[in-house]
């Protein structure tokens, strides 16, 4: 483990980042990118880190010693991410999710998103970006088997919001198929924000090409990875555990504390048009 310097003058930018705990399980599990907690991380075997280890606050630290060697940064101040439910607000006004819940975009999906638990079993389900930016609202989703969640955000960015606050609901991608590399601009995110309190589980060797923020203080679930997906993007949670061999790519223009910027997945997220 490299020596630990103290102290940073900005807000690095994160790959992943759990505020309470930090999990990772695979021994070839890599993050391309910085890593952070206010809490504590396990790393079991040796994850490949390419940026820093950051711990932010007091008693921050390693639950038990590392087998790998790692750039270590401890800040004396813990992070304060704003909850979903806190961005909700910021972005459409008072009622927050209650607005988005019944004023959104889901008509403008393909096929049209009728209820607000989305099932998809088979086929493929395509959110729709427009100017200004399509906001859609789901009470829980599950993609199974080889079905596709397909992302067409030429003409815009997406945004997913998953309410209510505080409620048990299902995040949940079962399969193996493989994403298209997505476009890499940078004027059309595709953002997800969860702010129910079950785990985020995604399984099989999908890639992800988007942003992930599911935080909601002590009240959160956690961002599960099982299989070998790979991340194109950043994920915020209150804690992570990733199995097998995930690989996460940090790309810029998701999630930072000067601004309320935040997550696809296919059985495949696929993207096509402007990204991040």
């Amino acid at each position: 483990m490299a020596a630990a310097p103290f102290g940073s003058s900005s807000t690095p930018s994160y790959a992943v980042f759990g505020a309470s705990q930090g999990l990772i399980n695979g021994s070839p599990a890599t993050i391309n990118g910085s890593v952070g907690t206010n809490g504590f991380f396990t790393f079991n075997g040796s994850p490949t880190v390419t940026g820093s280890v950051i711990f932010n606050g007091s008693g921050s630290n390693w639950q038990s010693p590392p087998n790998g060697t790692y750039t270590v940064v401890h800040n004396s101040t813990a992070v304060s991410w704003p909850t979903v439910e806190t961005v909700a607000v910021n972005t459409f006004g008072s009622t927050g999710l209650s607005y988005v819940a019944s004023h959104n975009d889901n008509s403008l999906a393909s096929p049209a998103i009728a209820s607000t638990t989305l099932l998809i079993n088979s086929g493929t389900q395509t959110f729709v970006g427009k100017a200004g930016g399509a906001n859609y609202y789901l009470t829980s989703l599950t993609c199974n088997g080889s079905s596709l969640i397909y992302f067409n955000n030429t003409n815009g960015p997406i945004t997913i919001w998953v309410g209510p606050s505080g409620t048990s609901s299902t995040f949940d991608f079962n399969g193996g198929s493989s994403a298209i590399k997505m476009s890499t601009s940078t004027t059309s995110p595709v953002k997800i924000y969860i702010a129910t309190t079950n785990d985020v589980i995604q399984n099989g060797n999908t890639e992800i090409d988007a942003g992930i923020y599911n935080l909601n203080n002590s009240g959160s679930g956690r961002v599960i990875l099982n299989g070998n997906p790979t991340v194109n993007g950043s994920i915020i949670s209150n804690m992570f555990t990733f199995n097998g061999t995930p690989t996460i790519n940090y790309t810029s223009g998701y999630f930072s504390l000067g601004g309320a910027s935040y997550y696809g997945v296919a059985t495949t997220w696929n993207e096509v048009g402007g990204f991040y």
